[in-house]
Order: structure tokens, then sequence, then C-alpha cells
């Protein structure tokens, strides 16, 4: 009999002697010499999802019907209820929280899509056995723990490279406020390409060499890169050229910030035309009755719908073509 202790049947029913099993809903005893559960199971699929006795039924006095002593009911069966409701293992559990925060991280959703009525009714549908985190949970235990995961696995995968090359640049966000991104770039052991992010973080000092050289540096030692660094490209202002030098690193200027710097200065020679060009643009962008009749001509003649793009020049001197 120790064998079919494994069984989850055994789960409603209490093992007899005589290879006899009682069940714990409605005491009947059920025959289990042959080895099989057939008998059980089959048991299982009429008895009713309440642990109340099977409705009796008596004779009505000078009468041959028969009267129910409870009122009829659909109910389902236990085994609808072991199938579709058991609930689900913490692992499995942890593995779909996973799943979930990583949508929202990726996805850039908003946490609160998790209190979404519509969402949570899909989520059980698809499997009713699990329960959605709520916001705070998502927010406050699940994004921090998956970061956490996240970082160790990046500076595992960064430690192991024989030699980095980093990029950097700055910039300053709609609300006033500085940001420096490095990012490390380097070959693992399969030969791939790797890209990882060595941080993002608001800069609130003066960006003079001096500063700049130190929080490179400090990026450098935190990620422990600061002796496999073999270059690091940048734009060509002064003070991030000056920051490397410092560092005593081979610099590179961005080559695509080169070009562009050549482009702006070719078209000082056309300047007017440029103006010229800007004006017409602005005055499609700020009438829509004549961006209709521009689109509208463009279709007649059997041309394709073109959208006009503006010159913008941003702080850092680079040029940017915008729909």
């Amino acid at each position: 009999m120790a064998p079919r202790k494994r069984s989850d049947i055994w789960n409603h029913f209490t093992e007899l002697e005589d290879s006899k099993a009682k069940c714990g809903y409605c005491s009947n005893k059920y025959s289990v010499a042959s080895g099989s559960f057939g008998n059980l199971r089959r048991h299982l699929k009429t008895v009713p999802t309440s642990r109340c006795p099977p409705v009796e039924t008596m004779i009505v006095p000078g009468t041959s019907s028969v009267k129910s002593s409870q009122p009829t009911q659909t109910q389902s069966s236990i085994m609808h209820f072991m199938q579709n409701k058991k609930p689900m293992a913490v692992s499995k559990s942890k593995q779909i929280d996973e799943q979930v925060t990583k949508m929202i991280v990726k996805g850039y959703y908003a946490f609160s899509i998790v209190d979404d009525k519509e969402f949570r009714k899909f989520v059980k549908m698809l499997n009713p056995g699990y329960e959605l985190p709520c916001r705070q949970t998502v927010s406050k235990n699940l994004v921090p723990r998956l970061y956490n995961s996240t970082l160790e696995d990046l500076k595992k995968k960064v430690e192991t490279a024989l030699a980095v090359s980093l990029t950097t640049d700055g910039w300053t966000c709609i609300n006033n406020r500085s940001y420096i991104a490095v990012t490390a770039h380097f070959i693992d052991g399969d030969g791939k390409m790797c890209s990882v992010c060595l941080g993002c973080e608001y800069f609130d000092q003066c960006h003079t060499s001096d500063n700049l050289a130190a929080f490179l540096k400090k990026i450098a030692i935190e990620w422990k890169v600061n002796n496999k660094v073999v270059a690091i490209v940048t734009d060509n202002a002064s003070n991030i050229s000056k920051a490397v030098g410092q560092l005593h690193y081979r610099h590179i200027g961005c080559f695509a910030h080169s070009i562009n710097l050549v482009v702006q200065h070719s078209l000082e020679n056309i300047s007017v035309i440029v103006s010229k060009v800007k004006k017409i643009v602005e005055f499609f962008k700020r009438s829509s009755n004549a961006l209709v009749k521009l689109n509208s001509i463009q279709t007649q003649m059997g041309l394709p719908t073109l959208k006009l793009k503006q010159d913008c020049v941003t702080p850092d001197g680079i040029r940017h073509m915008i729909c």
C-alpha cells in the first residue's frame, strides 16, 4: 500500500484494513484490492463540492413517488475543484511574478496595470490558481528585487571581459536636470559584442574636466574595469576630452558627431537658402489647411505623401531633423 500513498487521491480518502478506503466526505468505503484508484476517482466525480452528506430521499406514504429531503441544486464535482482551484506552487508563482515585472519594465507600463480589473480577469482566465500582486508589491518589492538580481548578473558578466571600451555623454532633461550616462562595450567569451549601461546618474556639479574625470573614475572602479579600459568615446567638447586625458585613457571622438560638425560648417555657405526652407516648413506646420492642400497636390500628381521635416539645432550644436 505504500506506493499508493504518493497519489493525490489520498488527500480525500483514508486507508483502511482489508484493502479498503474510506471517503472523507461521505464516509463510504470502497475497495482498492486491485491496486487501481479508478473507482475512487469515479466516486469523487459524484460527490458535491461541499462537505455535506449526499441528498437523502424518502418514499411518500401511500404512493410510489420519491421525494428529496433537500432542494435539488447543481454543484461542481470535487474533481472540478481540484483541477481549477488548486493553489499554485510558490516557486511557480514567483516565476510568473518575475515575468509580469519584466513585462512592466521592458514595456514601460504603469505599475497600476496589475490593479486593472480587465487585466486581472484576463490573468485569472489563463490561470485561476495565480494571484496578481498589487501595485505596491510591484514597486516596492518585485522591481527592486529584479533590479538587484540583474545588476549582479551584469557585474559578473563585465568582470569576465578582458578589455572594454566606454562611451559617455551628458544631457539636460525637460526639468533642467543634468544627467551623465556611461556604457561599456566588450566581446564576451562566445565572441559576441555586448553593451552594458554602467550608470545613468544625476550630475549636479559643474561640468569641469576635473569633475567629469572623477565621475568616470568612480564608475570604472565600481564595475572593476578601471584596469581594462582601452578607449573612451565621447563628443568633441573640450571638457570631456580633457577629462579622459587626465585619466590617461585613449580618447576617440564620436564619428557621427564629427560628421555632423562637418555638415554644419558646410551649411554655413547656404545659410540663406536654409533659412527660407525653414520658413516654408514653419508655414505648413502652423496652417492645417495649407498642409491638407499640399498633401492633396502630392496625391493628384501621383507622388507619395511626404512629411515635412524641420532643421533643429540642439544646445550642444548638433543638428536634428524633426517631423
